[in-house]
């Protein structure tokens, strides 16, 4: 993982006080401490790994159990998903500065 790209994650979860939940081919690991997925990531140096919650079901779109009525959410993604809190990255990129300055603003403007 490029350690740039981590610390962007860190700056959104510094910024907003989100909470993340995990799509990924890394969530079938686990994504709990110890996990090959946190590992990676506080490796690269993420250190907010207290924020991840934990992992959604098979279906990408299956995190209606981590989302409250009222809750102000984003998914970020390199597939195109049909619904409107999508902030879409480039899979050959990641998560650029402008994509968490993107993020940054949906997550604390609503």
């Amino acid at each position: 993982m490029d350690p740039s790209l981590v610390r962007n994650l860190d700056r959104i979860v510094a910024q907003t006080g989100c909470w993340i939940v995990v799509h990924s081919g890394w969530r079938l690991g686990g994504v709990k401490p110890g996990s090959v997925f946190l590992d990676t990531l506080q490796k690269a140096g993420f250190g907010a790994w207290w924020s991840v919650l934990g992992a959604t079901g098979a279906n990408a779109l299956d995190f209606s159990g981590w989302v409250r009525v009222g809750d102000i959410w984003v998914v970020v993604d390199d597939q195109d998903w049909d619904v409107d809190n999508l902030v879409k990255t480039d899979d050959a990129t990641g998560l650029t500065d402008s994509v968490t300055d993107l993020i940054i603003q949906r997550l604390t403007t609503g």
